[in-house]
């Protein structure tokens, strides 16, 4: 079963939905402030609390699309996760949510990331962790697509010529749906992120592209010339006048 866009909807109107967005916002809303177009794909739109100028919005054709911030003013396009409609270095920040695991090419994927982020351009994404309950579970969006161990995703992203910046973990909350008291579930949270880290929800990892020139060899060779050749065009160029 693939979750469409009325699935991924329902899921954050839920009470547990908005425990998970409260969780993932951290990590979405960070390094909004910078220079250049910030790029978000997949569905990050209730994990946002303002909308800026310079922020593109693009959602998987296979999934669906909302408006956003409004059906008056929308900024939301469906593409093609094999063919990313911007230009080559137009983007300076990438943010992945609810995007990599549904990519039926992963490197090709990635490398069109690649394309268009711009030098020193920096990518987080945040995929569902396999070890984790909510990767097993079809009732929530975490449960569907290709889920990513933290070695699975680094080597991905070694692969496609990005470096690591920084690895973390997150959504440490249960996946049940039953009410419950905030101190509950806040002392949940806190016993699972101390207790068994490696089972959180998600796995977010901070990547950069670097573009490095090509080194020069440590000795170069030095063609030798005859005394005699020297003297030679030395003359020759006293001679003109």
């Amino acid at each position: 079963m693939t979750m469409d866009i009325s699935d991924l909807i329902r899921f954050y109107k839920t009470p547990l939905g908005q425990i998970v967005r409260d969780e993932l916002a951290s990590f979405i809303q960070q390094n909004n402030a910078i220079k250049g177009y910030h790029l978000y794909i997949g569905f990050p739109f209730y994990c946002i609390a303002n909308d800026q100028d310079t922020n593109i919005y693009l959602m998987d054709r296979t999934i669906g699309a909302i408006h956003y911030p409004s059906a008056q003013h929308n900024k939301v396009a469906l593409f093609d996760l094999n063919a990313i409609p911007l230009a080559d270095t137009s983007v300076h920040k990438i943010t992945l949510c609810h995007s990599l695991e549904f990519a039926p090419n992963p490197t090709r994927f990635m490398r069109e990331l690649w394309r268009i982020l711009s030098p020193e351009g920096s990518i987080r994404i945040i995929v569902p962790n396999r070890r984790s309950i909510w990767s097993h579970l079809d009732t929530s969006p975490f449960g569907q697509g290709n889920p990513y161990s933290m070695g699975q995703l680094s080597a991905l992203a070694k692969q496609c010529q990005f470096d690591i910046i920084s690895k973390q973990r997150g959504l440490f909350t249960l996946p049940h749906q039953s009410w419950q008291p905030t101190f509950i579930t806040q002392t949940q949270r806190s016993l699972m992120k101390n207790i068994a880290p490696k089972l959180s929800g998600v796995i977010v990892m901070d990547l950069i592209k670097r573009v490095y020139c090509r080194t020069l060899p440590k000795e170069r060779k030095r063609l030798t010339a005859s005394e005699s050749i020297i003297r030679a065009k030395v003359s020759s160029f006293d001679d003109r006048g």
